[in-house]
C-alpha cells in the first residue's frame, strides 16, 4: 500500500463481507430510528469529516475505500486515523452498501451524534419550521455556524439533521454549534433568560424589509418550509414578519439562501455597532 496506513505498525484489517458486523452497523445509520437508539451518525468524506473533528466529534470507526486509499495524501489519512477509536479497508462492494452516495467519496464515519444544549442567554437563533428538505437543512446549519449564530432549533415537521444528506449538506458543521428540536415555537419564550428573544419570521408579505428590522437585539429567526411556508402555530408567536426584496415576477428565494441572507444582515448590522461602539470608546478614552 503507497500510503503505508499503519495503525500500531500493522496495516487496518481488510474488510471485504458486505455482511461484516460494522458494515452492518454502518448501512443501518441511514435509518433515522437506528441512528436515535444507537445515538450514532456516518460522516462521508474527507473534508466533512475533518471539519466534524476540528469541532469535537468523536469518532468511533473510520471506514476507507480500499479502491481510492492510494489517491488520498498520506499525512490527511494518518490525521483522520489518528481520530478514530478504529480503522478499517473496506472493499469496494462492502463500501458501496454504506456510502449514501452514487459516487462514494474515500471515507466514511461512524461518530458518536453530538451532545446539543442551547446557550443560557443566546442573542442569535435561527428558528426551522416544517423545513422537510435534509439538503436545505443542512445548508442553513452552515450558514448558521458561518455567522455566529448561537444555536439552531428545529420545530416539528423538519428533516432529521443527523440524516446523511443534511451532514453532507452541513460539511460536518453540526457539531459546531447546537442543533435542537422542540415540541412548538412557544419553547422560544424559555430561551434567552432576562433578554426576551425577538421572534422574527422570514415570510414572502413580511411587513418589514430585511433593512428595517433591528437585528443587534437579541432574536430568534424563524424560517418556514419549503412549500407551504411557516405553520400557523409559528405565526402566532411571530413578534414581527420580515422580507426580503424581489424583482418583479419573482415570488420568493429558497429557503437556505433566503436565510443566508437574513443572517448575514444581522452579521452586517452587528459589525457596524460594534464599530461604532469602539471608535466612540476610544474617542472618550
Amino acid at each position: 500500500m503507497g500510503n503505508a496506513l499503519r495503525i500500531d505498525s500493522r496495516e487496518p484489517e481488510l474488510i471485504t463481507s458486505r455482511d461484516n458486523p460494522t458494515i452492518r452497523f454502518a448501512r443501518n445509520l441511514q435509518r433515522r430510528r437506528f441512528r436515535d437508539r444507537e445515538r450514532a451518525i456516518l460522516l462521508e468524506g474527507v473534508r466533512t469529516i475533518q471539519t466534524a473533528i476540528h469541532h469535537g466529534a468523536r469518532l468511533r470507526t473510520l471506514l476507507i475505500d480500499a479502491r481510492q486509499i492510494e489517491a488520498l495524501p498520506a499525512g490527511q489519512l494518518q490525521q483522520l486515523a489518528g481520530a478514530a477509536n478504529r480503522v478499517l479497508r473496506v472493499s469496494g462492494e462492502a463500501f458501496d452498501t454504506v456510502a449514501d452516495t452514487e459516487h462514494p467519496q474515500a471515507c466514511v464515519a461512524i461518530a458518536d451524534m453530538p451532545q446539543a444544549t442551547l446557550p443560557a442567554h443566546p442573542t442569535m437563533l435561527l428558528v426551522l419550521d416544517a423545513v422537510r428538505d435534509p439538503g436545505n437543512l443542512g445548508t442553513l446549519i452552515r450558514s448558521a455556524a458561518a455567522t455566529g449564530t448561537d444555536g439552531v432549533v428545529l420545530l416539528p415537521g423538519c428533516a432529521d439533521p443527523y440524516n446523511p444528506k443534511a451532514i453532507r449538506s452541513s460539511v460536518g458543521l453540526v457539531y459546531a454549534l447546537p442543533v435542537v428540536r422542540v415540541a412548538s415555537p412557544g419553547a422560544l419564550r424559555e430561551h434567552g433568560g432576562e433578554q426576551q428573544l425577538e421572534i422574527i419570521l422570514a415570510a414572502a408579505d413580511g411587513a418589514h424589509l430585511w433593512d428595517q428590522v433591528d437585528w443587534t437585539r437579541p432574536f430568534a429567526l424563524a424560517l418556514g418550509g419549503e412549500a407551504a411556508g411557516a405553520t400557523m402555530d409559528m405565526r402566532t408567536y411571530a413578534d414581527l414578519t420580515v422580507s426580503l426584496p424581489m424583482a418583479p415576477g419573482i415570488e420568493s428565494l429558497n429557503v437556505a439562501a433566503a436565510g443566508a441572507a437574513l443572517l448575514y444582515e444581522a452579521v452586517r448590522q452587528r459589525r457596524a455597532r460594534d464599530i461604532q461602539n469602539a471608535r466612540t470608546y476610544a474617542e472618550n478614552v
